[in-house]
């Protein structure tokens, strides 16, 4: 890490997102195709690249089909 707190490495996370909801072992990335799947454990693992980021949406898109009208 440098002096602004930026990792200048590869960082490797791992970690559970602790919902209880549908959908929530799936995180959409909204800027690529790399989606995270949580393992067996619950846990998702992301690799940044150094600087980089990440930003997902729990979840699909398929709660369109399943909503309904209130």
């Amino acid at each position: 890490m440098d002096e602004s707190g930026i990792h200048v490495e590869c960082l490797k996370l791992a970690f559970p997102l602790g919902l209880q909801r549908t959908g929530a072992e799936r995180l959409i990335n909204l800027l690529s195709d790399h989606h995270s799947q949580a393992g067996a454990d619950g846990h998702h693992a992301v690799v940044l690249e150094p600087y980089g980021y990440r930003w997902y949406r729990v979840g699909g898109l398929d709660y369109l089909l399943r909503r309904s009208e209130l």
